[in-house]
Order: C-alpha cells, then sequence, then structure tokens
C-alpha cells in the first residue's frame, strides 16, 4: 500500500473538506434550533458558577487554615 495521496485526497476527511471547517461549524449553529444555543450558554453560566464557589471556597479555607496555624 503506497502512502501517495495528493493534496486533495488529504483535506477530505469522511467527504468534508478540512480547510472548511469554520463554515461547518457555522453552518451548524445557524441551522440548528436556539434551544441548543440556549443550553450551551447554560452550561457556560454553571461552569463559570462553579468556577466562582470553588473559588470563595478555597478563599474560606485558607482563613480558616491562618486561623488555626495562629492559635
Amino acid at each position: 500500500m503506497q502512502n501517495n495521496l495528493d493534496s486533495s485526497e488529504a483535506n477530505i476527511i469522511f467527504g468534508y473538506e478540512t480547510g472548511k471547517c469554520w463554515e461547518y461549524e457555522n453552518g451548524f449553529y445557524l441551522t440548528s434550533s436556539s434551544t441548543r444555543i440556549a443550553k450551551s450558554i447554560a452550561h457556560w453560566e454553571l461552569y463559570k458558577n462553579q468556577c466562582q464557589q470553588l473559588k470563595k471556597s478555597m478563599e474560606y479555607r485558607n482563613i480558616c487554615l491562618k486561623y488555626v496555624l495562629i492559635k
């Protein structure tokens, strides 16, 4: 088996041209339902909230640790 692929064959995966990846992605979001984008935004907001809660928890633990070490 030879591995002599020309550039046009090397840039096509499963029938899609790799150079048009952003066009495919934009087309997907343009044609998908609005609930899909709403779910993505909700997941992002949940992720941000979890990161903020973790940061507050770590700050609280540091304060408690400093209080224990001082006594």
